[in-house]
């Protein structure tokens, strides 16, 4: 309920937390190579905040306002990983995840690719780099509400592990 005039100043913060749950069973092993399937959660929670100098639908001239709005959810996912030793205590890693759905009056789909290098001098603990795509895109056609959303990013990254 909040108008914000054509021409006006206005700032924009997104907040995004994705933490990751995934469980693998391997389906090939070879010396220095593993093939696994995946199943898992990407816990999404996002917010959006605006604000500047808008007028109010209900009248009372201009003045500051701010708008809101968030959400946070799981999304599954299926996928495939692989892992090659390429020396010492160093692998090469790959994982594809995807999932789309199609509920009633939504149609969405999540998929995340990642490739990284990891060093991992213990049994159960690693530190690397990866090169991570991640993209969410949620399609709605309600009585109330008629849009999209979209939520990707891409970039490098640098993570520690543990395995169990």
């Amino acid at each position: 309920d909040v108008t914000y005039p054509v021409n006006v100043h206005i700032e924009a913060e997104f907040d995004t937390e994705i933490v990751e749950a995934a469980y693998e069973y391997a389906l090939l092993r070879r010396e220095g190579f593993e093939l696994a399937g995946t199943a898992g959660l990407h816990l999404l929670r996002f917010s959006v905040v605006l604000s500047g100098e808008g007028t109010n639908p209900r009248g009372g001239g201009t003045a500051h306002l701010r708008s809101e709005a968030g959400a946070d959810g799981p999304l599954p996912v299926l996928g495939v990983r692989a892992l090659w030793k390429i020396g010492g205590d160093w692998y090469l890693d790959a994982h594809a995840q995807f999932l789309a759905l199609s509920i009633d009056e939504y149609d969405g789909h999540v998929s995340d690719y990642k490739v990284s290098v990891l060093w991992q001098p213990l049994r159960h603990a690693g530190v690397g780099v990866a090169y991570n795509d991640f993209r969410t895109r949620l399609d709605a056609a309600a009585n109330r509400f008629e849009g999209q959303l979209r939520f990707e990013y891409a970039g490098p990254l640098a993570f520690v592990t543990f395995a169990f």
